[in-house]
């Protein structure tokens, strides 16, 4: 593989990242990418989104709440030839009740390229997919056998990336987990 680019910089953990948490928080946001455009600040925040209109419709975010804890996003690096990519991936269960919640869930696992944001448990809001966009890559589910056994359907979104995830704040490192989860609310129906 050829690096043109060199090294540019380098990393001095502070105390925030020394001791984060880990885990996936309850709120996920999805939009399919071709309806979105977004924004950079200086420090490399994602810091803005416009969403475009579906014929006369304005797009939306689509906010899917799990449960705390069962959600996992990930994001292995895959060695290329020419390149290295990271294959941004989240898998979530999906508690369904109804009709229309099955709606949701089937329409999400054949949507072609959306840009998922989450909410880690400490307090960041990432972007996964993007560059490319993720698309439906697994899932599983069923009734189980005992009273405790897990009912939620598993849906895995994964793609190929040229990045690491990002991370969204309206504000860079100022804004609060709530200043920026009220911003992406206010995008999603």
């Amino acid at each position: 593989m050829s690096n043109c680019l060199g090294l540019l910089s380098g990393i001095n953990p502070d105390c925030p990242a020394l001791n984060k948490v880990g885990g996936v928080d309850k709120r996920v946001w999805f939009v399919e990418k071709k309806y979105l455009s977004v924004t950079y600040d200086n420090s490399g925040y994602m810091n803005s989104l416009a969403l475009s209109n579906i014929g006369s419709i304005p797009a939306k975010l689509y906010k899917f709440i799990t449960k705390r804890d069962k959600n996992v996003a990930n994001w292995p690096m895959t060695i290329g030839e020419n390149v290295n990519t990271w294959n941004h991936g989240i898998t979530l269960p999906l508690y369904l009740s109804n009709p229309s919640q099955v709606l949701a869930a089937e329409n999400l696992a054949n949507a072609d390229d959306v840009v998922c944001f989450y909410e880690e448990n400490a307090g960041s809001i990432r972007v996964l997919g993007i560059g490319k966009g993720l698309n439906g890559s697994a899932g599983e589910g069923g009734s189980g056998t005992l009273l405790n056994d897990p009912t939620g359907y598993n849906l895995t979104l994964s793609g190929e990336e040229m990045q690491m995830p990002k991370y969204f704040s309206i504000n860079g490192a100022n804004a609060t987990t709530a200043q920026n989860i009220a911003y992406l609310d206010v995008l999603s129906a």
